[in-house]
């Protein structure tokens, strides 16, 4: 059982966030209704994250810090929209943790609180019912974690999925529309990588282990309407 996440780690969950948005850009980009609908917010998130694990691979897997650092460097570097910016906060933040000390349980559930602060004060104008509701909630879900790194992890995305059910409720224009929030959907998309590359990493089979974010299920349209979600996978490792 992983106790830390390492930079080998962090690699393989770079590259299975990445490959997981461009996956479902389609979806999240027919969620994106706020604040302005233009259908971009999965193709930004897919982008920034791409760039940021091909940042990662100049540098050295086993030395967690630079692994962090390039991510984050290539996330800023790549960032588009504010869907995008958000993104790079968030590794902002993991680099952050990295350089402090082992990334366990606990500085995940840190990582994720600091990643909300460092998102407040990059976007304009913070509004509830956005990434930023699904952000805060996987902070408090890891921190609830008390057995291990995944128990942390899995309880952050579990945390997470159920705020970005919830921010319908919180915005109108979300209630009116009938979907959940795009840039929050993309969070969902990263959390569920991290929780199963841990399951790989311990030999679990990955599928079904969290269903409720699995290829094909619908967590996007409240009224359950069906979201294209094959957007093409490119040839590169990430």
């Amino acid at each position: 059982m992983a106790e830390n996440l390492d930079g080998p780690l962090i690699v393989q969950w770079a590259r299975r966030a990445a490959k997981g948005l461009r996956e479902k850009q389609s979806e999240i980009n027919s969620l994106n209704v706020f604040p302005i609908p233009d259908s971009d917010t999965g193709s930004n998130m897919a982008h920034t994250m791409t760039e940021a694990c091909e940042s990662s691979e100049s540098v050295d897997e086993h030395n967690t810090a630079e692994v962090t650092a390039a991510l984050a460097s290539g996330a800023v570097r790549g960032a588009r929209g504010n869907s995008g910016v958000v993104l790079s906060q968030v590794l902002r933040a993991l680099a952050d943790t990295a350089a402090r000390g082992p990334v366990n349980g606990a500085a995940v559930a840190a990582m994720l609180r600091q990643a909300g602060g460092f998102v407040r004060s990059a976007i304009s104008s913070p509004v509830e019912g956005t990434v930023v509701s699904v952000l805060d909630a996987a902070a408090r879900g890891a921190a609830a974690g008390k057995e291990s790194l995944r128990d942390s992890v899995a309880r952050a995305l579990a945390s997470a999925e159920e705020a970005l059910e919830n921010t319908p409720s919180q915005l109108p224009v979300l209630a009116k529309a009938g979907v959940v929030d795009a840039g929050g959907r993309g969070l969902v998309v990263i959390l569920q990588a991290l929780y199963d590359v841990l399951d790989t990493a311990e030999g679990v089979d990955a599928e079904g282990a969290h269903s409720s974010t699995d290829a094909g299920t619908d967590t996007g349209r409240v009224s359950g309407t069906d979201a294209s979600t094959d957007a093409p996978v490119h040839a590169r490792s990430c």
